[in-house]
């Protein structure tokens, strides 16, 4: 999946709060399940909320990934933190 086009679609748009939009959850084929936030309070590259995006923020995902680790705000609890 390309997650420039995720954002770019309005399917994929829950609410905006303020300035700051957010979007649905993302499935993977395995079940894995994530957020992914690219906008001006997110951990991404660019921060002007609307992109095209080189990085992005993750969290909340379904299931500890190893790979994922390195960036955790609280690894801790990789299931309740985001990842820069």
């Amino acid at each position: 999946m390309n997650l420039n086009l995720h954002f770019q679609n309005p399917s994929n748009h829950l609410d905006k709060r303020g300035d700051f939009r957010r979007f649905k959850r993302i499935t993977c084929a395995d079940g894995l399940t994530f957020s992914a936030q690219a906008n001006e309070g997110a951990y991404c590259s660019p921060r002007n909320g609307i992109g095209p995006w080189v990085s992005v923020e993750i969290g909340f995902p379904s299931v500890a990934v190893e790979e994922f680790m390195d960036y955790a705000e609280n690894p801790e609890d990789p299931t309740g933190t985001v990842y820069g």
